[in-house]
Parts: C-alpha cells; structure tokens; sequence
C-alpha cells in the first residue's frame, strides 16, 4: 500500500503515529524486560528458599511470550511430579485481575561432600577405609544415589568394578555376603544367661541380619539361626 502526503498537516500526522507506533513498541519491550527480571528474582528467591539448593538457573523464557508486569507479588509453585535437583521446572503466577500463568524452566544445583573410590577398585571388593574418600560434588549429577559418611560403605561389597574418583552408589555396592552354604559355622545359643558354641552347616547363603537354615553338627536339627559375622550365626532360645 502507497501513502501519500498531500499537504504539511498530513505529514505533521504522518509523524504523529509512527512517533505512537515506536513509542508503543517500546513500552511493550520495557515491559517485556521487566516481567522477565521480575520472574527470574521470584523463581530465584523461591529456590533459595524452599529447596535448599546452593545455585538457580533461570532457562529463557518463550520470546513469544506477551505478558504485562505484575502488579502482585508472583506467585512461584513446584508443579507435581517436578524434580528438586537438576533440570526441572517452575510455576509462576500473577495474582492480577487478569492475571497470568507460564512454567519456567530452571536447573537447580547443590553441592555436598560424597563418598568416592580413592582409586580403581576391582568387582568384589570388601570397601575399607583405605579405598574411599569424601569429595564434594554437585548432587544433580548423581542420577544413582550417593552415600555422604564412610560408615555407610565400609564393609560393603561392590557389585562391579569402580573408576578412580567414581561416586559409590546402592546401585553398585551391596551387603557382604557372610556365609555361605556349605560352610561350616559357629552357632552361638544364648540360655539363661550363658553362651554356648556349636558348629553346624549353613543349608543357604546369609547376609548380616538375615536368617539362614543351619544344621546342628551334634544334634543334626535343622535350625534358624541370624547371621552375625563371618561364619557365625545365633539363635535365641
């Protein structure tokens, strides 16, 4: 479309509205930057607040996006099924008549002093204090568990074989197995105040805590016994 200007007046108007247009255009981008500092201040207290967590990152919003600054405070919400560490996501709202609702991305960090392999460990190996060390770590990068003490771990076996500096985990430890069937066993019967020892035969395989079958070596009664230690069981009777 061609506009022509007939005379100084239409040019003087001419002026007018794309003086309008321009001064319109850049209010709305103020208030574009305003409700984009706006949310991220909110997001960010609403973390530092309510998660624990050490740092935020606010992911950039939908450029889209046509959203009018609140005149309310904004309301910052964990949706359902959202994560605490990590990539995750956040609600916000303005409380304004009307008001608005958008979901922000964000990835919140948090640092703590975990339990990591001294050096390379083999499958199998009984962890002992010598093979571990606590090294502080960003938690959203554990994505399979971590342990914070050395009591946790230690005594425990590991499941496969472990990097030099690699986080231990559940998934990749599991109880030292204590006896095993077949072997011979110190059963330990507890009567009236007096301890007694017999040996028997582990019938299964036992974990500490765990009740294994055991037969009596004297009396050959098959008994339930609790595994104790390493090739020792006992019975309360």
């Amino acid at each position: 479309m061609q506009i022509i200007v007939t005379s100084g007046i239409s040019r003087r108007l001419l002026a007018v509205i794309v003086a309008m247009t321009c001064l319109f255009a850049f209010v709305r981008a103020a208030h574009a930057v305003d409700v984009g500092v706006q949310i991220e201040a909110a997001a960010r207290t609403f973390a530092l607040k309510n998660l624990t967590v050490d740092a935020v990152n606010i992911g950039q919003l939908d450029k889209r996006l046509r959203l009018v600054t609140c005149q309310t405070p904004l309301a910052v919400f964990l949706p359902r099924g959202a994560r605490r560490l990590g990539k995750s996501t956040f609600g916000v709202q303005c409380n304004d008549a009307p008001g608005w609702k958008i979901y922000v991305p964000v990835h919140l960090t948090k640092f703590a002093r975990v339990v990591i392999a001294r050096q390379a460990l083999p499958r199998d190996t009984i962890i002992g204090p010598a093979d571990i060390m606590l090294l502080k770590k960003d938690l959203s990068q554990q994505n399979y568990g971590y342990f914070t003490s050395a009591e946790e771990v230690i005594g425990m076996q590991l499941r496969r074989p472990i990097r030099r500096n690699e986080t231990l985990s559940p998934s990749n430890l599991k109880p030292r197995l204590l006896v095993q069937r077949g072997d011979i066993v110190t059963i330990i019967a507890e009567v009236q105040g007096l301890t007694v020892r017999v040996n028997g035969n582990a019938l299964t395989d036992g974990y500490r805590g765990e009740e294994i079958r055991v037969k009596n070596q004297s009396t050959k009664r098959i008994i339930q016994a609790e595994v104790i230690g390493p090739g020792t069981v006992r019975v309360r009777l």
